[in-house]
């Protein structure tokens, strides 16, 4: 779970390594799981690629410690935080995508809206 002013590690490579959670784009609740989107800032950074500080980007959280029941009853659990970055028109800042992803990303998203459009890179 990821709530704000929480760090977490970048699972691309888009440049960032370290971000801050400024907010959970989610109705009614301040807690992010696995497929939520949040805004977040660039704490540390490689200074060869396109991204920069003091400028909002969103997230797509992909993989939390804390434990993530599925519905067929078993339980995943993953050792960090891990975030993808996009810009603000929702383009995928990396190439490539480090470590596992959860599948449960594909279940939460909405698919007969625009988050389709948004994550088809990802999905």
């Amino acid at each position: 779970m990821i709530r704000k002013e929480s760090v977490v590690y970048s699972a691309d490579n888009s440049g960032a390594k370290f971000l801050k959670c400024i907010d959970v784009l989610k109705k009614r609740s301040t807690l992010a799981t696995v497929g939520d989107t949040v805004l977040v800032l660039v704490k540390k950074f490689v200074h060869r690629k396109k991204l920069k500080k003091k400028i909002v980007y969103f997230g797509l959280l992909v993989t939390t410690k804390q434990n993530v029941r599925r519905l067929d009853g078993t339980i995943i659990k993953f050792c960090t935080n891990r975030i993808l970055v996009f810009s603000k028109q929702f383009k995928f800042l990396g190439t490539r995508i480090y470590g596992g992803i959860s599948k449960d990303i594909r279940s939460k998203l909405n698919f007969g809206s625009i988050d389709k459009k948004k994550y088809q890179k990802i999905i």
